[in-house]
C-alpha cells in the first residue's frame, strides 16, 4: 500500500494510512495474522520549513524480523506521489519506530534517528536524493536532537558512557541487576556539522529530557530532573544555558512536572507545560529577564507550539481539541496578555502501540496550516470540521 497525503482547502492537512480494506457490508470473518501484517501506521510527520514538503515515517510489522520496521517518505504539500528516501537506513525502532524527524532549516535534508551498529545515531537524508550521512557517533547513542537555527550545528541528548563494570556485565550478559544503581545522566551536547568537536553543556546532575534552541542560536532552554527513574519527571525543572558554555540558569525552579520548553520565534519568551495548578497547563515566561509568569491555557493543555510570528500559541486540550491563544505583549514588552483562547477543531490523533510517547502528532507550517497524524476510522465517522476565520475580530463583538 502506498502512503498518501490528502489536503483540503482549509488551514489543515491530514495525513493517514488506511487499514486493510473492510469486507462487504454484512460479511464478517475472523481477524487473521495476515490482516495484522498488512496494517500500516504513520508514527511521525513534519512539514519542511519552506512549507513545500512533508516527511513522514510509516511503520510496518515484520513477522520475519519480529519487529516494526520504519520507512521514510517525502511528499509535496500540494499533493502528488510520495517518494521513499533513506532506504539504506534502519530507522530506530526500539520498541517501535521513533525517528524523531527534524527538517534542516534550509529544507534540503531531513534528520532522523537510525541505527549505526546497535545504537541510534543522527542521520541526515538529502531530499534531492543521494547517500544519507551520519552526523553523530556516540557510544551510548542519541535519544533526541535538533538542528541549530542556522543549520550549522546540532544539539542532541546522549547518556554518559557506562562504567567499566557495567560494560563487563553487558559483555558477559550477566543476570545481576543493581536495582538501586543510578543510570548515567542524559546530557545535552552541541557539535558543529563540519567537525567532530563536541561540547557537553549540562552538568551530570541534570537528566535532560527535552530542549529548544533560541532562534539566534546563542542559548538553549531545556527541562531536566535531578535523578533518573520512574519518578524523575515529577521533579523536573527548566533551565537555559549558553551554547558556548557556562552554568545553567533556572527559569522554572519549583517542585513538580515542568517540561517541554519552547522558545518564541523572537527569542524573548519561553512557553512550557507545568502541573503547578494540579493538572498540566501552558505557561509563558520572559527571557532573558526574570519576572512573572502567565497561564495561557484555561482548562489543561499539552503539546504547545508557537505560531511563526509569535502572535499565537497552539496547544492540545484534555478533550483532544486544538486550541489557539492570541498573544500580545504590554508596552514594556515584559508582560503578556491574551485576547482569549479559541478551540479550532478536534484533533483525532492516531493512537496505538506504534505511537511513541513524546513524539508530537501535529505540526504547524510557516503559513499557519496544520499537519496532523489522525486516526482514519475516527476521521471517517467524525462530524464535519468548522473552520473559523478572523476569530480575533469576532471575539471583540
Amino acid at each position: 500500500m502506498r502512503p498518501s497525503l490528502s489536503a483540503a482547502f482549509v488551514p489543515a492537512l491530514a495525513l493517514a494510512i488506511l487499514p486493510p480494506a473492510r469486507p462487504a457490508e454484512g460479511v464478517r470473518r475472523p481477524f487473521t495474522l495476515d490482516d495484522e501484517m498488512r496494517m500500516r501506521a504513520i508514527v511521525d510527520a513534519r512539514i519542511s520549513p519552506d512549507g513545500e514538503r512533508v516527511a513522514y515515517v510509516v511503520s510496518t510489522p515484520s513477522l520475519e524480523r519480529n519487529e516494526h520496521e520504519g520507512a521514510l517518505y517525502i511528499v509535496p504539500t500540494a499533493g502528488g506521489a510520495a517518494v521513499r528516501a533513506g532506504e539504506t537506513l534502519r530507522i530506530f525502532n526500539t520498541p517501535a519506530p521513533a525517528p524523531r524527524l527534524k527538517w534542516a532549516p534550509d529544507s534540503r535534508e531531513v534528520g532522523l534517528l537510525a541505527f549505526a551498529g546497535d545504537r541510534p545515531q543522527v542521520f541526515a537524508v538529502p531530499v534531492a536524493g543521494g547517500a544519507s550521512r551520519a552526523i553523530t557517533d556516540e557510544g551510548e547513542g542519541v535519544v533526541a536532537f535538533d538542528w541549530s537555527p542556522d543549520g550549522n550545528r546540532i544539539a542532541y541528548l546522549t547518556r554518559d558512557p557506562i562504567s567499566a563494570e557495567e560494560e563487563r556485565r553487558r559483555r558477559d550478559r550477566a543476570s545481576v541487576i543493581h536495582a538501586d544503581a543510578p543510570a548515567p545522566p542524559t546530557r545535552l551536547v552541541v557539535r558543529p556539522l563540519d567537525t567532530p568537536d563536541r561540547r557537553v553543556l549540562t552538568p551530570p546532575s541534570h537528566y535532560v529530557d527535552a530542549f529548544s534552541w533560541r532562534p539566534d542560536g546563542r542559548a538553549i532552554a531545556y527541562s531536566a530532573a535531578a535523578r533518573s527513574g520512574f519518578t524523575a519527571p515529577y521533579s523536573s525543572r527548566i533551565y537555559t544555558i549558553d551554547v558556548e558554555g557556562g552554568a545553567p540558569a533556572p527559569i522554572v525552579d519549583r517542585p513538580g512536572m515542568n517540561v517541554s520548553p519552547q522558545f518564541s520565534p523572537d527569542g524573548r519568551w519561553i512557553a512550557y507545560e507545568s502541573n503547578e495548578s494540579g493538572q498540566f497547563e501552558i505557561y509563558v515566561r520572559p527571557f532573558p529577564e526574570s519576572g512573572g509568569k502567565w497561564q495561557i491555557s484555561t482548562a489543561g493543555g499539552t503539546q504547545v507550539r508557537w505560531r511563526r510570528d509569535r502572535k499565537e500559541l497552539f496547544y492540545v486540550a484534555p478533550d483532544g481539541r486544538l486550541m489557539a491563544a492570541s498573544i500580545s505583549t504590554g508596552p514594556s514588552g515584559q508582560t503578556v496578555t491574551t485576547a482569549g483562547v479559541v478551540p479550532l477543531f478536534m484533533t483525532q490523533f492516531a493512537s496505538g502501540a506504534n505511537i511513541v510517547a513524546g513524539i508530537s502528532q501535529y505540526d504547524v507550517a510557516a503559513n499557519g496550516r496544520f499537519l496532523m497524524n489522525v486516526s482514519v476510522d475516527d476521521a471517517v465517522s467524525a462530524p464535519p470540521i468548522t473552520i473559523v476565520l478572523n476569530w480575533q475580530a469576532a471575539m471583540k463583538n
